[in-house]
């Protein structure tokens, strides 16, 4: 198969990125789901790495939230958003509204450019 074929049917926006963007899922979903379940242990032990174990997952969960996003994670702008308010529950947003990250990621960019444009900072007014 040819490398412009194989291309077409990736799922992932940027090959490079298929081992750690895969890597990141496996272990964010369950390693959050394990975290949330030593939580509820009753064993004082296993309340610290279950803390950071949590910690670390929702901090993983958020940059790939970041990345769908900007519809940088996936090939398709539907994978992307789905994935987005899948992994909405992991850094403890799954209320929030999927347009709002969206708009969000538009305006970083904007906020990124004004900063070239105009220098030093910039506040965006919503």
């Amino acid at each position: 198969m040819s490398d412009a074929v194989t291309a077409k049917k990736a799922i992932w926006r940027d090959p490079k990125g298929r081992l750690p963007n895969t890597i990141a899922l496996i272990y964010a979903v369950p390693g959050h789901l394990l975290g949330l379940r030593l939580l509820v242990e009753s064993s004082a032990l296993l309340v610290i790495p279950a803390l950071l174990l949590t910690a670390r997952t929702m901090v993983i969960g958020a940059y790939l939230v970041h990345e769908c996003g900007h519809m940088t994670l996936f090939r398709s702008k539907k994978i992307n958003a789905r994935m987005a308010e899948i992994l909405l529950w992991l850094p403890g947003g799954a209320s929030a509204e999927k347009c709002r990250i969206f708009i969000e990621g538009i305006l970083d960019h904007l906020e990124a450019r004004l900063r070239v444009v105009f220098g030093g900072a910039c506040h965006v007014i919503s």
